[in-house]
């Protein structure tokens, strides 16, 4: 799992020589503390055992994921919100497969899109469900306005009260699928 720590380390590297195309990455690692330090920690749980889902890794502290293009990470501790999301495809209105995405967001505001089969986003969302027990699981309208419009209040919310207290307040139908919404990932 040296890898995550290498793409990383580059990423450092070249902040290093004065790149600034990868200002973004350091800057999203960053909102963790240093660069270093959190790149530091992530390899280190990643050369630990841990569990394996797809493309996803969930150490005892971090969740990533690498796909093409980017790696994705955040702490578990740092998770508010969380839902799954299922795309009907079509080709000229003839509908051909599903497409599977899991939406986390974490206490800063980021937003992460772990794409993959149902049974690895299925199995990602208990597994994160178990590590984060804070976190709101499922979409509702209300619940996306309120992120996009208070999103401060909304963050306080979940991060000031027990999982007992919010579970109460989220139907079961909300918990497993949530409606076809276009991509809001960047």
């Amino acid at each position: 799992m040296a890898f995550i720590g290498l793409v990383l380390g580059c990423i450092v590297a070249i902040r290093r020589i004065g790149q600034p195309s990868t200002q973004a990455e350091i800057k999203y690692l960053e909102r963790f503390g240093s660069a270093e330090e959190t790149i530091s920690q992530i390899d280190e749980e990643m050369d630990s055992p841990h569990t394996t889902i797809g493309d996803c890794d969930l150490t005892s502290n971090w969740l990533v994921f690498t796909q093409p293009g980017s790696v994705q990470t955040t702490r578990f501790e740092d998770i508010v919100w969380l839902y799954k999301e299922v795309t009907q495809n079509r080709t000229y209105g003839i509908p051909t497969h599903k497409s599977y995405s899991l939406h986390i967001f974490d206490r800063y505001g980021v937003q992460s899109t772990f794409k993959s089969s149902e049974a690895n986003v299925d199995e990602v969302l208990a597994a994160i469900s178990e590590r984060s027990p804070r976190a709101v699981i499922g979409h509702s309208a209300e619940r996306e306005q309120q992120w996009n419009e208070d999103r401060v209040n909304f963050i306080a919310e979940i991060t000031g009260r027990p999982l007992t207290d919010l579970s109460e307040e989220i139907p079961a139908a909300e918990q497993s699928e949530s409606p076809d919404l276009p991509d809001q990932s960047s």
